[in-house]
């Protein structure tokens, strides 16, 4: 196994963290029906680009808790890294914090996981 399945994992959760498109295409500023109309096709093939990811990821991946856990965490760091960008959000230290927590305890499962099949072989 090579990095195919991680990466589409990951890819799939940033695929995912582009719902800010969703809110851009909802808000009202965008008055045109062409305006909304394209961010939901766009939001649509995201979706479908996603999912098809993450399939492939679970495919080339040893186990499904790997580009599950990957794909989580893209997901909600990307998310807040995108809201901060296109909202002005905040990230303040607890955000931080915690999105280092999740990517950290994905770390810990991944390999864990890799050490008890390297132990099965």
């Amino acid at each position: 196994m090579g990095f195919e399945g991680p990466l589409n994992a990951i890819l799939s959760g940033a695929c995912a963290s582009t719902g800010v498109i969703a809110k851009l295409g909802l808000d009202d500023h965008l008055d045109s029906f062409i305006g909304k109309s394209l961010s939901f096709v766009l939001v649509v093939l995201l979706n479908i680009a996603m999912m098809t990811l993450f399939a492939r990821g679970l495919a080339q991946c040893s186990s499904a808790v790997e580009p599950a856990l990957l794909n989580t965490a893209a997901n909600l760091v990307l998310t807040g890294v995108f809201g901060s960008i296109v909202f002005s959000e905040s990230l303040d230290a607890l955000w931080i914090l915690g999105s280092l927590l999740i990517l950290v305890g994905g770390y810990m499962v991944i390999s864990e996981n890799k050490s008890q099949e390297n132990k099965l072989d």
